[in-house]
């Protein structure tokens, strides 16, 4: 499993991975920032998912904020989560899935403490 982070650098280590022949079998790997199943089309055969930071929607939300005059200011800590399993669904087993999930589910209500400060 490979974590592609680190921009274009990341990519590239996607794209070796895709080009395994155990690609999408055995090895497998997973974006960052954004759905790279659609930038990284070379490793659609191996990507189970994407971290994904949601920039369009935190960055509307700042902009909207400082339109309306209620720009917090300081961090923003915005929206997460992953891209669908697109062509890997399968190989994912349902358990995974279901801890996956509950991972989420406990991030998004705040039960879950990751250490940062709000």
């Amino acid at each position: 499993m490979v974590f592609g982070a680190g921009g274009g650098t990341g990519n590239g280590a996607l794209i070796e991975i895709a080009k395994s022949p155990e690609s999408g079998t055995s090895v497998f790997c997973i974006g960052v920032d954004i759905d790279q199943y659609f930038t990284v089309p070379q490793a659609q055969s191996c990507l189970l998912t994407s971290a994904e930071k949601k920039l369009v929607a935190g960055t509307s939300a700042l902009v909207l904020a400082s339109f309306d005059g209620t720009f917090p200011g300081g961090n923003f800590v915005g929206a997460t989560g992953l891209a669908p399993y697109h062509d890997t669904e399968d190989e994912v087993p349902a358990e995974v899935k279901a801890e996956v999930e509950g991972v989420i589910a406990a991030l998004l209500d705040g039960s879950l403490d990751t250490g940062v400060v709000k």
